[in-house]
């Protein structure tokens, strides 16, 4: 079953998933950080050599990268719920669920991530950091908005059924991904729609082009298991200048 469905998840991953970091420039020049040609030119190759350290980086020390990507990926999912920098609760229950109900799995993908060694720590790891945010949520509940509790709870119910990468996809797509096209359509009122869908189409081939060029270094594994790799480290190569960008954007609007 999960081989009849990976490509599916795959495009649907690479579509939406992927692109919903596409209109970072846009919001960058919005928020009064890019204002020539040159600034946008400075963008982009910041932008692409960012990620393209990122992975390798990766490549040298996946432990701590993989460690590093699951607390920013953390931090980044949590600020669906709350702008806080500092909430990490959160993304880490989102990130829990797999392990959770599906260690083996987990485990399989996470070792995948760290190119070939054992993942089971990170297995544990995440189903304790998990706990105890359930635990702090639990202590705040009062604070906590009934959407987000709505929210939390259908997407812990996916997670018990689903596939790791199932869940995965359905989240980064569904939630996470729709989410931050909410926020930036909201923050790009003012330009129209053809012209965002250009640009959203624009950096989605350009972010293509770099998870190719990731792919076409992998050696040896299954052809999922290298586009499973390509996916998650691609995606990690591309979210930290995309968060760096949020937190410049957010910065000077704060200023």
């Amino acid at each position: 079953m999960l081989q009849q469905v990976f490509y599916p998840l795959v495009f649907i991953v690479l579509l939406i998933g992927i692109s919903h970091g596409s209109l970072d420039d846009l919001l960058a020049r919005q928020a009064g950080l890019l204002k020539s040609r040159a600034d946008f030119l400075l963008f982009y190759l910041g932008y692409i050599l960012l990620a393209i350290s990122v992975v390798a980086v990766w490549l040298y020390f996946p432990i701590i990268s993989l460690i590093i990507f699951l607390l920013i990926s953390a931090q980044h999912f949590s600020q669906d719920q709350n702008e806080s920098i500092f909430e990490l609760r959160f993304g880490l229950i989102i990130l829990a669920v797999p392990a959770w109900f599906h260690p083996t799995s987990t485990s399989e993908i996470l070792s995948l991530l760290l190119l070939g060694l054992p993942a089971d720590l990170f297995v544990l790891g995440l189903k304790l950091f998990g706990a105890i945010s359930i635990i702090l949520c639990l202590g705040s509940i009062s604070k906590i908005n009934n959407k987000t509790l709505f929210e939390l709870l259908i997407i812990v119910t996916l997670g018990y059924f689903l596939h790791p990468l199932f869940y995965f996809a359905f989240y980064f797509t569904f939630f996470h991904s729709l989410h931050h096209f909410q926020w930036a359509f909201g923050e790009l009122i003012k330009s129209s729609t053809s012209f965002i869908i250009k640009r959203i189409l624009l950096n989605t081939l350009l972010a293509f082009i770099l998870l190719f060029m990731y792919f076409s270094t992998i050696e040896g594994d299954t052809f999922e298991n290298k586009v499973t790799q390509t996916i998650f480290i691609g995606l990690a190569a591309l979210t930290v200048p995309h968060m760096a960008t949020l937190y410049l954007i957010k910065r000077r609007r704060a200023s």
